[in-house]
């Protein structure tokens, strides 16, 4: 075991051969060491160049969707939102012309929903929210009405965040069969009260709830519109609806 007079003599011994390290070069490896901690690191995703290099598709189908992807980008559609379904084609060995037909209508579908979002005056947050902007897309792609989604983006315009929310609240409950007119009413009234954004899958559940009550669909969803301006938790709504 060393005793603590040779440590002592160890620790003097290092001390004294940082000191007669050339100052030059501890100053060169003080400043490298601060650069690189200050620097981010980055990682660089992947392109569609580069998705479409490792591709087997022949070279004038890829070239034909660089040239679509190219032009939408132009445009101002977001790489990021066609990458997706470009990686999906070849994922599962879809052919470069099937490919480039279902991107040509993703990029439509995207610049009519940019253009619902743009009219509605919440062009600053699809921005920002490019999730809201591919989900709007997506909307159109399952039969979601322009007139309808238009109605949904505008009452969340206060409320953007839960834009989504309601999305999904609204497609549930057009397949929970309630008809269209009566899903959008409810969705909308949602929008306008206090329920929070997470606790909107809950009203399908009330829904459900409802049938052990013996509560039709319909005759729920307008009890909910009524109770709604009422309450401001879900717990509340959920009393009132099903237990009044």
């Amino acid at each position: 075991m060393m005793s603590i007079k040779t440590i002592s003599n160890t620790t003097r011994n290092a001390v004294g051969t940082i000191r007669r390290f050339p100052q030059c070069i501890l100053f060169s490896l003080v400043l490298f060491l601060i650069f690189f901690a200050c620097v981010p690191i980055q990682v660089v995703a992947e392109t569609y160049v580069s998705i479409l290099r490792r591709s087997n598709y022949p070279e004038s189908q890829q070239e034909a969707i660089r040239n679509e992807i190219e032009e939408a980008i132009k445009e101002g559609i977001p790489e990021e939102l066609l990458i997706p379904r470009l990686e999906e084609g070849i994922a599962k060995r879809a052919s470069g012309a099937k490919v480039l037909n279902v991107l040509e209508g993703d990029i439509q579908r995207l610049k009519e929903a940019r253009r619902i979002l743009m009219a509605v005056g919440v062009g600053n947050e699809l921005l920002k929210d490019r999730g809201a902007w591919a989900r709007t897309a997506n909307l159109l792609a399952k039969g979601i009405s322009q007139e309808e989604i238009t109605q949904i983006a505008a009452f969340s315009r206060n409320r953007w965040k839960d834009y989504r929310d309601a999305t999904y609240l609204f497609v549930s409950l057009v397949q929970w069969r309630l008809p269209r007119e009566k899903a959008l009413k409810l969705t909308t009234s949602v929008l306008q009260s206090s329920i929070r954004g997470k606790d909107f899958a809950g009203v399908v559940d009330l829904l459900i709830d409802g049938r052990r009550f013996h509560i039709s669909p319909e005759e729920l969803a307008g009890r909910i519109i009524e109770k709604l301006p009422l309450v401001k938790t879900f717990e509340e709504l959920e009393e009132k609806v099903l237990y009044r």
